[in-house]
């Protein structure tokens, strides 16, 4: 069976993050597996840890077997992560998705992903890259919202 997925872009992990639908599943797209405003997105691997910008042209469609899917293979939902740029003055927001179980609770389960992951090529909505790891973001945010992102479907894992 065939499903959409991220591939890990660190290289010490290459591991696929398999994909919900996204809201609207839009068939007429060039490319259907990502949300209709086609702008990229911050994802977090949950296999490495590690924070990458991906765009819809990242999708690849991965054949698994349905028997050995398990836990570390798919998650049910996108949690997006909001909190504020780390840039001395900047008002934008660092928008960071990562795959969760839908049974989690995802502000709890956010605050230690925050704690353990490490950003690379991550940007706020105004450009800023992240330059520091999330052990240092984790510490020093005010403010963090963790929602399921509108933007995909959640799916029991």
């Amino acid at each position: 069976m065939s499903f959409p997925a991220l591939v890990c872009k660190n290289l010490n992990c290459s591991r696929p993050m398999l994909l919900p639908e996204p809201k609207p599943l839009d068939t007429s797209q060039r490319q259907p597996w990502w949300p209709t405003d086609e702008q990229p997105q911050n994802f977090l691997c949950p296999a490495c840890r590690h924070a990458f910008e991906y765009s819809a042209q990242d999708v690849r469609h991965l054949q698994f077997d349905e028997r050995v899917r398990g836990p570390s293979q798919i998650h049910g939902s996108v949690v997006l992560i909001e909190t504020g740029c780390v840039e001395s003055g900047c008002v934008a927001q660092l928008q960071l998705r990562t795959l969760m179980a839908s049974s989690v609770d995802i502000h709890q389960e956010a605050m230690r992903v925050l704690s353990r992951w490490t950003a690379d090529g991550v940007r706020c909505s105004a450009g800023h890259p992240l330059q520091r790891d999330f052990r240092w973001l984790a510490n020093h945010v005010v403010k963090m919202q963790a929602t399921l992102d509108p933007d995909w479907e959640s799916i029991d894992a």
